[in-house]
């Protein structure tokens, strides 16, 4: 039975997904499933796409133009669902119609709540930070990022507008919730320009901005470093025992 991997973390699951994309897994399909639901599915999709495929055999496919793929799931806080993204590469496959394919290029992939994946230019300060010895710049100009989703961060401004003009906590929760999002790039980027915002919005009203905590710490992945997984079956059986988090509590 196919027993897919779980990261342990939104940001480690975000940035898996990222990471895919930028690879050339531009195609995917998304949904939820219900827990008890699950295997089921996924055995499907496995038999259907071969998801255990190691990264040389899927190297060596994607030479002979065959399509591959890769399954990232994670389960939503507070319900009994996961939400699922199969990603796969161009190429050939006999199964390809079978599903109905968006392209990430067009169609933004998004996080369950608030954030969209997008190619975004990279800054040249930070460009020119990974300038190597021989003069070789190891970035590209432009990258795939994590983001605020466009309509969310309108909605985030019209937010800070009426919480400015009200004598109330509300925007300590809006931030509180800025400055605890995983720190991709495009992500800081855009809690630094709401931060700037929120200044100058109590400013223009004669009042003293709220203390802004330092930006969410960058998401920078070590090299030899591991995520920590644990199998789906794993979390259906703290599931069924009664557990109150998906994951252990390290």
């Amino acid at each position: 039975m196919f027993d897919p991997n779980v990261h342990a973390t939104v940001t480690a699951t975000m940035r898996a997904i990222q990471r895919y994309v930028a690879y050339g897994f531009l195609f995917y399909v998304t949904g939820e499933v219900a827990a008890d639901r699950a295997p089921s599915l996924f055995q499907k999709l496995h038999e259907r796409f071969n998801l255990t495929m190691t990264d040389s055999q899927r190297r060596h496919a994607r030479r002979r133009g065959e399509a591959v793929f890769r399954l990232v799931l994670w389960p939503l806080t507070g319900t009994t669902t996961f939400r699922w993204w199969l990603l796969r590469t161009e190429g050939e496959h006999p199964l390809l119609g079978v599903e109905t394919w968006r392209d990430a290029r067009r169609e933004r992939i998004q996080w369950p709540w608030v954030f969209e994946l997008a190619q975004m230019p990279v800054p040249p300060q930070l460009r020119k930070a990974y300038t190597r010895k021989s003069g070789r710049v190891a970035i590209k100009p432009v990258t795939w990022t994590w983001r605020i989703d466009r309509e969310q961060f309108e909605r985030y401004r019209a937010d800070i507008r009426r919480y400015a003009q009200i004598h109330d906590n509300r925007i300590q929760g809006l931030i509180r919730s800025l400055h605890s999002a995983p720190g991709f790039r495009q992500i800081r980027d855009d809690v630094f320009r709401l931060d700037g915002y929120i200044v100058k919005q109590y400013r223009r009203r004669k009042r003293l901005p709220p203390e802004l905590p330092p930006l969410p710490q960058p998401v920078i992945r070590r090299r030899g470093r591991q995520d920590v997984v644990y199998p789906l079956s794993f979390l259906l059986r703290r599931l069924q025992r009664g557990c109150s988090t998906w994951f252990p509590i390290r």
